[in-house]
């Protein structure tokens, strides 16, 4: 194949051949590049000129990501319980997922009651004040959207 110029393209068979197992094998567009000896400007011109090879580039790249999948959907259905116990929490936090929650000795809170500079204490409590003035008007403003809605 040889491009309008003359100048024979580096996009053979072969090198599009390297660049579909590359994708299929979970690729970045740099690192199929890099196992095709092709540019990057050189793919991203090519499907500019090829918009059916992106799309295919998109599917291939989806490719890994489905074989796990599968090979986890087998392992549950195989009874591997282990693999069940690794998903839940992923798919399921509300229902499966360890709380864990971050506290001082015996259970107190971990932030200072008191601060010891006053100038600190006072722009807390300012923070506060205004975090819960907000929250507040946000609320209002949400019952009022709400009303208006019904």
């Amino acid at each position: 194949m040889k491009h309008a110029g003359g100048r024979p393209t580096v996009m053979t068979e072969k090198t599009l051949e390297k660049l579909k197992e590359a994708f299929l094998n979970d690729a970045t567009d740099e690192q199929a590049c890099l196992e095709a000896d092709i540019s990057a400007a050189t793919l991203y011109n090519y499907q500019i000129d090829h918009p059916e090879f992106l799309e295919k580039k998109e599917l291939w790249k989806e490719d890994v990501k489905y074989r796990a999948k599968i090979n986890i959907a087998k392992s549950i259905k195989d009874g591997n319980v282990q693999v069940s116990q690794w998903l839940l929490p992923l798919r399921e936090r509300q229902n499966y997922s360890a709380r864990q929650e971050v506290v001082g000795k015996d259970g107190e809170s971990l932030l200072p009651s008191t601060f010891a500079n006053p100038k600190i204490a006072e722009a807390v409590k300012e923070y506060e004040d205004k975090l819960v003035e907000l929250i507040s008007h946000e609320s209002k403003e949400l019952v009022e959207t709400e009303e208006a809605n019904e």
